[in-house]
């Protein structure tokens, strides 16, 4: 990855961090756009889960967690043609939510929060089915 591809990474992550963006959402999103191999079909998909989000939804904020993946990957990943290089920079910026969430970061200054890990909300399962559909579907399209 090129310097300017870290830059593009460690801004998707501030965004998706000062958004209060889920890493496990983010990371299932990744995962998409890895199976099928093809940067505007994973538009397409976060677009979906939105549109049709009701089936997933596993808490009050799951609709919430996609739409901010979509306005960052929208905002900062639209100009990636190559789904490889899309991948690495979405892969590292979750990686750096991580960091990010994890020392407390927060957009401004005066917002900069201690987080609390014992305080997070367990996941609900129910939903998860839709989004292992999808992930099944485009491992089968990939396979033939």
């Amino acid at each position: 990855m090129e310097k300017k591809d870290f830059e593009v990474a460690h801004e998707v992550a501030r965004q998706l961090v000062s958004d209060g963006t889920d890493v496990s959402e983010a990371s299932k999103a990744l995962e998409y756009l890895i199976l099928c191999e093809d940067s505007k079909k994973f538009f397409i998909f976060l677009r979906k889960i939105i549109d049709d989000g009701f089936i997933i939804v596993r808490s009050n904020r799951t609709l919430d967690y996609y739409r901010n993946i979509l306005r960052a990957c929208d905002t900062h990943l639209r100009s990636y043609n190559d789904y490889r290089r899309m991948a690495e920079v979405l892969g590292w910026a979750i990686r750096l939510m991580r960091y990010y969430r994890d020392t407390g970061y927060n957009a401004s200054p005066e917002k900069i929060t201690e987080t609390k890990r014992q305080d997070k909300p367990k996941p609900d399962p129910k939903g998860s089915s839709y989004i292992g559909n999808l992930l099944k579907d485009a491992m089968r399209k990939k396979n033939k």
